[in-house]
């Protein structure tokens, strides 16, 4: 019982500090920064988890939000929603695929676009002007999209995907922080012109006075 009880004041510390989070991404945008791409320092972020905690969170809120992998490499959003071999992402921007015949609706205000089948496209090429103009084109139907990436270090794509958003998302955790990682993720974003909305820790251990200002105590 006692070990229980711990696990829940876990969880429950965590998603309150997901909505806080939640809370300060959204107020620090402006009307015009919607399209907001989250990467990382390394795989050990729980990344994609993060973004659809936030996403879910703001459907209830009656959001519309569209969730797009473009992670290339890795098929996240494939694998923690069970949703395998579809198209997506890489097929509305290299092949003949329109973004309503490919999206997932996990729910009315919830979206999901998967990655793709990248294989399909292994000799054409990314244009940047058109990763944007479908960014701009998908804006018309949703409050906002939610672009996840590849952990960005030495990763020349999920630069360009962070660079051609409105905001970006650094995830990271405290080993990061104490190396070179954090540091190199921001000056390759920075390179890119990626703009930087802020760094989440996300194995970060709350204090007493810091879990009191978590839920609203004195």
């Amino acid at each position: 019982m006692f070990r229980r009880k711990k696990v829940d004041e876990r969880k429950e510390i965590i998603l309150q500090a997901f909505y806080n989070l939640e809370d300060k991404i959204t107020s620090k945008l402006d009307p015009a920064d919607a399209i907001v791409a989250f990467t990382a320092t390394d795989d050990r972020t729980n990344k994609i988890e993060s973004i659809l905690v936030m996403g879910e969170h703001l459907a209830e809120e009656n959001e519309r939000i569209l969730i797009i992998d473009a992670n290339l490499r890795a098929d996240e959003l494939e694998e923690i929603k069970g949703y395998y071999n579809k198209r997506g992402f890489v097929d509305c921007l290299l092949g003949d695929f329109a973004l309503d015949e490919v999206v997932v609706k996990d729910n009315d205000n919830l979206h999901l676009l998967m990655a793709g089948r990248v294989a399909d496209y292994e000799d054409m090429y990314l244009e940047p002007a058109a990763i944007r103009n479908f960014f701009d084109e998908a804006m018309v139907k949703y409050d906002y999209i939610f672009v996840n990436t590849k952990e960005n270090i030495g990763i020349a794509e999920a630069n360009v995907f962070c660079g051609l958003a409105d905001k970006t998302v650094i995830l990271t955790n405290e080993e990061a922080i104490r190396t070179y990682l954090l540091e190199e993720s921001v000056d390759q974003l920075e390179n890119s012109g990626a703009k930087i909305l802020g760094v989440v820790i996300t194995n970060y251990e709350y204090d007493k006075n810091e879990l009191d200002d978590l839920f609203g105590g004195n």
